[in-house]
């Protein structure tokens, strides 16, 4: 009976070692490529996106700035349904406060498009990352929330000039009819717009090197 053929000799093994590392080479090199590959994919990615949403923010506060101006250009807030108890100068008025949230309107469509940026934003940068999405967006929703106070306080108070002026103060400052000194608003779309540059223009900066 024959006997069962020995393993590999040591100078057998020898022989493949170069073949060996040659393989665990090619592989290595294979991981690194793709690793580098993702890495640059993502980065770019990022960068992507966070010009998108930086120019994105900086066009809302465009937007929202010019929502706010008192200045008012034609039949701005004409497109108000006024109530059947409003006096000519009621309607003058009312259609004044509503011209801002008319304008905000008119840009219905970028908004939507801004809020849908989001989730891709928070897929790439985190949830906390996002947190001046929340903020641009309550701003504009404070906004039409004091048009709608302002005009309903305004039918609800007519002859008490006292009372009708505290109530107001603080939702006339929203809309942007306040004092430019201490304005608020205006306070806190910079804070988002600096909170949101801080994530942004790394990201950005990274795929320019």
């Amino acid at each position: 009976m024959a006997a069962a053929p020995d393993g590999p000799t040591w100078f057998e093994w020898v022989k493949l070692l170069p073949g060996c590392l040659t393989a665990a080479t090619a592989i290595w090199g294979i991981k690194a490529g793709l690793s580098k590959w993702r890495s640059e994919t993502i980065g770019k990615r990022k960068a992507e996106v966070a010009e998108q949403v930086l120019a994105g923010f900086y066009e809302a506060r465009e937007i929202i700035a010019f929502a706010r101006s008192p200045a008012g250009w034609g039949n701005e807030g004409n497109s108000r349904q006024p109530a059947l108890s409003e006096r000519e100068a009621d309607t003058a008025l009312l259609n004044s406060y509503y011209r801002a949230i008319e304008r905000l309107n008119k840009k219905s469509e970028f908004f939507a498009q801004l809020a849908a940026r989001r989730y891709g934003f928070i897929a790439l940068f985190g949830s906390d990352a996002a947190r001046p999405f929340d903020e641009i967006f309550g701003i504009r929703q404070e906004i039409v929330l004091a048009v709608q106070m302002l005009s309903d306080t305004h039918m609800q108070t007519r002859g008490m000039l006292r009372e009708k002026e505290a109530a107001e103060t603080e939702w006339t400052s929203t809309i942007g009819w306040g004092a430019r000194n201490d304005d608020k608003i205006a306070s806190r779309l910079d804070s988002a717009i600096a909170a949101i540059e801080t994530v942004c223009r790394p990201a950005i900066k990274e795929r320019e090197l």
